[in-house]
C-alpha cells in the first residue's frame, strides 16, 4: 500500500513538473498574442514573473530525481548486489577449453541481464515515461558500481581478462539500447577499469593508461597499479615498477 502511494507520489511531482512547462510555455503564448499594445518595460516584467515558473519546474524535478534515487537504493540495489555477487563464482583465469564453453555459453552475463531486464520491465508501467527513464539511468550507475566492485574481488589470466572485456562489452551494449547514449558517461570509469585488466602486457597496460590520460580519465595510478596486481599471470616486478 506505502510502496503504490509512493511510486503515485513520484509521478505526480514528475507530472507536475511537466505542466508547469506548458503552463509557462501557453502563457508566453498568450502574451505574445493577446498583448500586443503592452510597453516593452511592462512586456519585461510579466516575462520575469514567468520565467519564474522555471525555479518551480527544477524544484519538481530535483524532488522526482531523489524519487527515483530512494526507488533504486530501496527496491533496485539489495536485488542487484546478491545477484552480481555470483560472478565471483565464475572462473577468471579459465583454461583454453573453459575459455572456448564461455565463447559458447556466457555463465554469468546473459542470466544477469535477463534478470536484470525483467525486474526492469516490472516498472514501466507503473511510472511516467520521464520517471522510467531516470530509472533507467539511475539503476545503469547502480550496476556499474556494483560490477565494479565485483571486479575489484578476483583475479584474472589473459584469458580471464578478454572474458571480461566480453562481458562488458555485452553489458553496456545492453544498457546502451535500453537507457541511451548517457549510459556511456555512466561505464566510462567502468570502461577503463577494463581496459587496464585487459593487455596483454605490463608495458600494454602503462600505454593504455597513458594515452586515457589525454580523455577523460577516472583512475588514479594508485588505482591502476591495484587493478593491473589482478593479473596474476604478469610478472609481479614488471607491475612493481609499472609507470603509470
Amino acid at each position: 500500500m506505502f510502496f503504490q502511494i509512493f511510486l503515485t507520489a513520484l509521478n505526480n511531482v514528475r507530472a507536475s513538473a511537466e505542466c508547469t512547462k506548458a503552463l509557462k510555455k501557453g502563457l508566453l503564448e498568450d502574451f505574445e498574442k493577446h498583448l500586443t499594445e503592452v510597453s516593452e518595460l511592462e512586456k519585461g516584467k510579466l516575462e520575469n514573473a514567468v520565467s519564474q515558473l522555471d525555479d518551480l519546474v527544477r524544484k519538481f524535478d530535483s524532488s522526482a530525481n531523489i524519487g527515483v534515487d530512494k526507488l533504486c537504493t530501496a527496491v533496485f540495489r539489495p536485488k542487484l548486489k546478491p545477484v552480481m555477487e555470483l560472478y565471483l563464482n565464475v572462473t577468471h583465469t579459465p583454461s583454453e577449453s573453459e575459455f572456448a564453453d564461455f565463447e559458447a555459453e556466457d555463465p554469468f552475463m546473459d542470466n544477469f541481464i535477463a534478470t536484470l531486464d525483467r525486474q526492469l520491465a516490472a516498472f514501466e508501467p507503473l511510472l511516467v515515461p520521464v520517471n522510467y527513464q531516470e530509472l533507467l539511468v539511475v539503476v545503469c550507475a547502480e550496476v556499474s558500481m556494483q560490477f565494479e566492485r565485483v571486479i575489484m574481488k578476483n583475479v584474472y589470466n589473459r584469458l580471464g581478462g578478454l572474458q571480461l572485456d566480453k562481458d562488458f562489452r555485452s553489458l553496456s551494449s545492453y544498457l546502451t539500447n535500453i537507457a541511451g547514449w548517457v549510459v556511456r558517461e555512466k561505464c566510462t570509469r567502468l570502461s577503463q577499469i577494463v581496459s587496464i585488466i585487459n593487455v596483454d602486457s605490463v608495458a600494454e597496460a602503462e600505454e593504455c593508461f597513458h594515452q586515457l590520460q589525454h580523455h577523460n580519465l577516472m583512475l588514479t595510478s594508485d588505482e591502476a597499479m591495484k587493478l593491473l596486481a589482478l593479473r596474476i599471470d604478469l610478472p609481479s616486478d614488471a607491475i612493481k615498477n609499472a609507470s603509470f
